[in-house]
């Protein structure tokens, strides 16, 4: 049989980090999913890059995702931003090139 993988994405504008939210991601992945670790990928997405705070997941836990490649913080500003900029020039299809240009706008105002 095929193993199943999922990726979460929490994506952190204007909000603060709600009570045990990563850890309830991760219950529901390993509970609910019956993921094991390995098996999925957080991603933690602000405008600036910087890890979740200890409401929203144990530093135990957090710890134990990172070691095991399960996590990943990234900034808009600082990864997403720079891939659309290294990318955009290569695209063809203008809906797409002008998607990507009012994304970037939106990401600077962030």
């Amino acid at each position: 049989g095929s193993i199943r993988k999922s990726l979460i994405i929490e994506n952190k504008i204007d909000h603060h980090d709600e009570e045990r939210q990563l850890e309830r991601y991760y219950e529901f992945l390993i509970n609910e999913c019956k993921h094991e670790i390995g098996n999925f990928h957080l991603v933690y997405l602000k405008p600036y890059k910087s890890p979740p705070s200890s409401t929203s997941i144990s530093v135990e836990l957090y710890k134990l995702l990172k070691e095991n490649r399960c996590i990943t913080e990234l900034g808009y500003h600082e990864n997403v931003q720079r891939w659309i900029e290294s990318l955009i020039h290569s695209v063809k299809a203008p809906v797409v090139h002008q998607t990507l240009s009012q994304y970037l706008k939106t990401i600077k105002s962030l």
